[in-house]
């Protein structure tokens, strides 16, 4: 069966449930899973590259590359 199928499968399935348990542990376990997946995903910075995003960030505030806070709240 390819995935395209199992997804439809799984859908299909998903649309028949009526117990609101069953749907509420699906959800978790699915947000759980995401959640692990872009932690494994994660590579921390080394130091040197930390260093040269500092670097960068303060220069483009030096040439005047930024957005105040004021900004930001009317805009949002």
């Amino acid at each position: 069966m390819s995935i395209e199928q199992r997804k439809i499968q799984l859908v299909q399935t998903m649309l028949r449930l009526e117990d609101e348990q069953i749907i509420d542990s699906v959800e978790k376990l699915i947000k759980d899973l995401q959640l692990k997946s872009l932690e494994n995903d994660f590579t921390p910075l080394t130091q040197k590259q930390l260093n040269a995003r500092i670097d960068a960030s303060e220069a483009d505030f030096a040439n005047g590359r930024f957005t105040s806070a004021e900004t930001l709240l009317k805009k949002f």
